[in-house]
């Protein structure tokens, strides 16, 4: 009889039975289980130094400018500011509307005039938007379409109201849209695209900075 261990006595001693398991050994590093890697965390989950800056509160610079609107129609406003004192081209919407009161405590210059306009137009839920060498004020539900395309350039050179792309990379985008939801108007989050990691908004210069701060 066979001794156990040895092949059957039908078989040469140098054949292998075909019928016997095979076991195939591999160095393809690419195909093992990967290894468990933890790393430990800052424990840190917003940007403190950002958040610690102080707002700035610098005193604006006194200019010889003064504005006293008492219950004046937004286009008479539009034409004061953006027409008699800056000198720009500009059309008004038919469907533009509102009155605004305002007035200034102590002059101001032509720089800070603008962001003033884009204040009262927001009041009247109406928005200042540049297009094509020249402004255009229409509700701030038409601003948008047709007229504008998110861009990522810094808030403080926005012209009027326009639309910013925020890439994220540590939170996903409609989460972040929740998020900011305390904070934005009801309005400025455009879209927030997961698969892209991408948030956009809109607003004016001043609130697309904030809404940059907060992010």
């Amino acid at each position: 009889m066979a001794s156990a261990g040895a092949p059957p006595a039908h078989l040469p001693a140098n054949k292998v039975n075909d019928e016997a398991p095979i076991k195939i050994e591999t160095e393809d590093k690419a195909h093992q289980a990967a290894e468990a890697k933890v790393e430990p965390g800052s424990g840190q989950f917003i940007n403190e130094k950002i958040a610690r800056e102080p707002i700035n509160g610098k005193a604006a610079p006194e200019g010889q400018i003064t504005f006293n609107f008492e219950n004046q129609p937004i286009q008479a406003v539009v034409q004061a500011i953006l027409g008699a004192l800056l000198h720009e081209n500009y059309t008004i919407a038919p469907n533009v509307t509102g009155n605004v009161t305002f007035s200034t405590s102590r002059p101001i210059t032509p720089e800070q005039a603008m962001p003033i306009l884009q204040m009262l137009l927001g009041w009247t839920n109406n928005a200042l938007v540049f297009k094509e060498g020249r402004y255009a004020v229409v509700p701030v539900k038409e601003a948008i379409p047709g007229n504008l395309t998110p861009r990522i350039a810094p808030a403080a050179i926005a012209k009027g109201y326009e639309v910013r792309a925020y890439p994220l990379k540590y939170i996903a985008a409609t989460q972040m849209q929740k998020l900011l939801k305390p904070y934005a108007k009801a309005d400025a989050v455009v879209s927030a695209d997961d698969a892209r990691n991408l948030l956009v908004m809109a607003g004016t210069a001043s609130e697309l900075a904030n809404y940059q701060r907060t992010i």
